[in-house]
């Protein structure tokens, strides 16, 4: 049981009803509250858990798209350095599947070539990733009879 609080003052002595002060039986946290903690605890390591996961992925798939834009500037810097009467410039398709890890996926590289005019050419490019359904990655190369490679 509690004992009263006595405060003395100059208008007498005052009794309180209840102590400011837990008794010793009382210290700690009761299991409500310790639930409550846990609860929020466990809500916000859910949250954050599930950020991370989001994070991770997104770097997953920027690092994908950098590599895909890396074979992509490869093969376009490969068909600028052709003469603008190579064979591989004639007008057509083509598709090449490039393999950087031999077990891995491949990256399937098609092209087509139209002559817009005499003095210029059009190489559209299409990149995508083995066995996956995404939207290919594509670019459009115009060669010029005055610029093409010698």
């Amino acid at each position: 049981m509690e004992k009263p609080v006595v405060l003395a003052d100059s208008e007498g002595i005052r009794y309180l009803e209840s102590s400011p002060v837990r008794a010793a039986a009382e210290k700690g946290f009761s299991l409500i509250e310790v639930l409550f903690a846990a609860g929020l605890i466990s809500f916000l390591l859910a949250g954050t858990a599930e950020l991370l996961l989001t994070s991770i992925e997104i770097d997953r798939s920027s690092e994908r798209t950098v590599n895909l834009a890396g074979v992509l500037s490869s093969e376009i810097d490969e068909f600028k350095a052709k003469p603008f009467t190579a064979a591989e410039l004639e007008p057509g398709a083509g598709e090449i599947v490039i393999r950087p890890d031999p077990e891995g996926p491949g990256v399937v590289v098609a092209w087509s070539v139209t002559a817009v005019s005499e003095n210029l050419k059009k190489v559209s490019f299409s990149l995508i990733r083995e066995g996956v359904s995404r939207k290919p990655m594509e670019a459009v190369l115009l060669i010029t009879r005055e610029l093409a490679g010698t």
